[in-house]
């Protein structure tokens, strides 16, 4: 998190401008104005052109992206909204024509609250819902998540307890696997990104007093593509991230006022659900610590920081129950998930798949990190990058040096667990970013007492052009990926196999989990929900009962091969020769066994069938191979 707290309290855009935009002297408080027709109708307009955007996309990129069934509906029904509320507001008003454009923009030049501004962001990312896709990419963390929010739902809260797995995923995703499976699964992903993006937007604002922050630090979002891809994937980063910097917010606000309990509260419940949605959020724990920087009188800000840890500790106590009851507080600061990462095999995976970076030396890594992360920011990322350090060299006193000590924390966190450099685990830093980039344009417009006014009036107006278009190139290149994923998995002919696996019994195969790219309704077992010794028996296949007895207890009656023998046998060697003595070798074992009949092979993927009891297999798939 790279934020600057710049300020508690909103400036307004123009502070040349009339006594009603200019910031009302100490002592006195602004009075918020209330919501006019105007508002309603200019908020209208702006989703219905986006909406119109998305419509746009959705019809000519890569040759035509999925539409949501409710997408022409929504386009529709807004721009009659706004026709009728701009005419409501016309009517009721009756203002000069050329007045109608300024009364219809009246809601970003003077916000009616935080509201309208989170709304700006939100409202602005509306093109993402072209990435929709009625599959879950070919992601092993997406279908994963997906499979366990499933298991809790069939077995209860047990596996949580188990695993100390993250609340966050079940609690948002629960409901929406319940109700409309995979589908709906993939549309809440989208309104995380969005969520993130009207957060982004409001804190810019905030930190600026600027409207054109907000739209700025928005745009420079969106000119990550590794950001833009988050909304094709499961994992709950943008929620992380959404709860993580308005949580950091939150905590500036208790330091810089150490008085009151609400801001420690709810500054506290952002940075549970942080850490909650995703297991990177707890890097956003020591911001209330580092924000100490910040602050003139250091004793009320050491009581605000105090009062934001207790009230962290006090909600944290149904994540220590959840320790305690597993034996202490070993894996409080990694969830558990799977027994390799318990017992370390992880590690082992890591180097077996060729990761970068996981056993270099400390310098080494260091001295590399730099390039690495450039090149986590994808094509153009490196352009709100640079008005990310420009905003920083521009940032005098405690606000720089907060921007430099969370800067410093991220890269000392980075390096002490040396992890690869996937886009995913620079996260934190993305928001700040655009925050920076932000900052940045605001200042260059509000100084217009400066010299050279309309040189930076134009540097402004060029930075922003130049991050419109990068975000529109990283729209378009990953609206182009995520139409060739759906279109593999689609073609992977999964929905032919789960159509045949109609007893309702589990299926198991080291990707067995692929199944839930297409649906959420197929239990599937591996490593992430059997035991290290169910899961090596089942490798190993030291005998058709020992498997079949693991089978039983778990009610799985097929077996899913992969086409990549990779996966199925080196992949788990890796941990299986030094700590069983064995290799893999269900793939052959179970092609031989009397007891499996293989009804169907689509593209090298075999579809297995414990026949209970044991007789003649039928006639096989005409395809199968």
């Amino acid at each position: 998190m790279t934020t600057p707290a710049l300020s508690i309290a909103p400036a307004e855009d123009d502070r040349r401008a009339g006594p009603r935009h200019r910031r009302p002297e100490r002592g006195f408080r602004r009075v918020r104005r209330a919501v006019s027709l105007w508002d309603v109708a200019g908020l209208a307009l702006l989703t219905f052109l986006m909406l119109c955007v998305t419509e746009v996309a959705v019809d000519h990129l890569a040759g035509g992206l999925e539409r949501l069934r409710f997408l022409r509906f929504a386009t529709v029904g807004t721009g009659a909204v706004a026709v009728l509320s701009i005419g409501a507001a016309v009517w009721s008003h009756r203002p000069w024509p050329w007045e109608v454009p300024a009364r219809l923009t009246d809601l970003w030049r003077d916000p009616a609250g935080d509201w309208s501004v989170f709304a700006l962001g939100v409202v602005l990312s509306i093109p993402l819902l072209g990435l929709y896709t009625p599959v879950v990419l070919g992601d092993a963390d997406s279908v994963r998540i997906v499979a366990a929010v499933r298991y809790v739902q069939r077995h209860g809260f047990g596996f949580l307890i188990d695993t100390q797995d993250n609340f966050g995923p079940h609690l948002l995703l629960g409901p929406a696997v319940a109700l409309g499976g995979i589908e709906a699964v993939r549309l809440v992903t989208i309104f995380t990104v969005q969520i993130l993006s009207g957060v982004t937007a409001l804190l810019a604002r905030r930190l600026s007093g600027s409207m054109v922050a907000a739209v700025v630090a928005a745009l420079a979002l969106w000119a990550m593509p590794a950001v833009v891809a988050r909304a094709s994937y499961v994992p709950m980063y943008p929620a992380m991230l959404a709860f993580g910097y308005l949580g950091g917010w939150l905590a500036h606000r208790a330091v810089s006022d150490g008085r009151s309990w609400k801001y420690p509260v709810l500054a506290a419940l952002c940075l549970v659900l942080s850490f909650e949605f995703q297991s990177v959020g707890q890097l956003f724990m020591v911001v209330p610590l580092l924000l100490l920087v910040t602050v003139a009188d250091l004793r009320s800000g050491l009581r605000g920081m105090m009062k934001v840890y207790s009230a962290t500790g006090v909600l944290c106590i149904p994540r220590l129950v959840v320790n305690l009851s597993e034996g202490g507080f070993s894996r409080l600061a990694s969830n558990r998930t799977d027994f390799w990462i318990n017992q370390g095999y992880i590690r082992d995976i890591q180097r077996f798949a060729g990761y970068v970076g996981v056993e270099e030396p400390v310098t080494t890594y260091l001295a590399r990190l730099p390039v690495r992360f450039v090149g986590s920011l994808g094509p153009y990322g490196w352009v709100v990058l640079g008005l990310a350090l420009a905003a920083i060299a521009g940032l005098r006193g405690r606000a720089r040096i907060f921007a430099l000590s969370c800067v410093a924390f991220m890269v000392l966190a980075t390096t002490a667990k040396r992890v690869p450099p996937f886009p995913r685990y620079f996260s934190p830093l993305w928001p700040g970013m655009a925050l920076l980039a932000g900052v940045l344009v605001a200042e260059l417009v509000r100084r217009r007492q400066a010299a050279r006014p309309v040189l930076r009036a134009g540097v402004a107006t060029t930075i922003t052009g130049a991050l419109l278009a990068v975000a529109a190139h990283s729209y378009v290149g990953q609206a182009e990926r995520t139409q060739a994923e759906a279109r593999k998995i689609e073609a992977a002919h999964y929905r032919e196999l789960v159509a045949m696996i109609d007893d309702g019994k589990g299926v198991i195969g080291a990707r067995s989990h692929a199944l839930l790219n297409v649906t959420s309704e197929v239990p599937t077992y591996g490593g992430q929900f059997l035991t290290e010794e169910e899961y090596a028996t089942y490798l190993i296949w030291p005998s058709d009962e020992e498997v079949i007895e693991v089978l039983d207890r778990h009610d799985i009656g097929w077996v899913l091969v992969n086409p990549k023998l990779v996966l199925e046998i080196e992949y788990h060697d890796t941990w299986l020769l030094p700590n069983h003595g064995h290799r893999a070798r269900s793939v052959f074992r179970v092609a031989r066994s009397p007891n499996f009949c293989k009804v169907a092979a689509r593209r090298r993927l075999i579809l297995y069938r414990l026949q209970r009891p044991r007789r003649p297999c039928p006639l096989e798939d005409p395809f199968a191979q």
